[in-house]
C-alpha cells in the first residue's frame, strides 16, 4: 500500500498491485519443496537393470535401476528437490515415476529373439493376433 503512483493534485500515493503466474514446468511439477517427475524407461532397462541419466534442477545425474523395475514405481533422489523456505541448508526431494515404454515396432531378429524367450518361458505368442485380426477372421467362417 501507498507504494504506487502519487494521487491526482498531490494526493496519496496509490497501491502497487503484483500479478503472479506460474507457468507449469516441462519436465518437473512442484508439490511442497519436493519435485516430481515421469521417466520414460525402455522395456529393457526396467526388466535387466543398468544406469540411466535424469535431469534435475541442478543438472543430469546417473541413477541405477535395479532389474524387475515396475510401471509406477517411485524413485526417490534424497535432497534434490527445492530448498525449504525458512533453512536453506534443507531440500526436498526429486522423485522419480518410471513409466516403462515398450517398442511400436520391432526388427525381424528382435521379433525372433522375443519369441524364443518367450517359449522358454512357457508363454505361447506366436498365435497372438490383434484384436482386428482376430474379428476379420471371425467373419471369413
Amino acid at each position: 500500500p501507498g507504494e504506487g503512483e502519487p494521487g491526482e493534485n498531490g494526493g496519496p500515493n496509490g497501491d502497487i498491485y503484483i500479478h503472479v503466474r506460474i507457468i507449469p514446468h516441462k519436465i518437473f511439477k512442484r508439490e511442497n519443496e519436493n519435485i516430481w517427475m515421469e521417466l520414460p524407461l525402455d522395456y529393457l532397462i526396467a526388466l535387466l537393470g543398468g544406469e540411466v541419466e535424469v535431469p534435475t534442477l541442478e543438472g543430469k545425474e546417473k541413477i541405477y535401476i535395479k532389474p524387475g523395475t515396475q510401471t509406477g514405481e517411485i524413485i526417490t533422489l534424497k535432497g534434490k528437490g527445492i530448498p525449504y523456505l525458512r533453512n536453506k541448508n534443507q531440500r526436498g526431494d526429486q522423485k522419480i515415476v518410471v513409466k516403462i515404454t515398450v517398442p511400436q515396432s520391432l526388427s525381424q531378429k528382435e521379433k525372433e529373439l522375443l519369441l524364443e524367450i518367450a517359449k522358454i518361458r512357457g508363454i505361447n505368442v506366436e498365435n497372438n493376433k490383434g484384436f482386428f485380426e482376430q474379428i476379420k477372421e471371425a467373419f471369413k467362417k
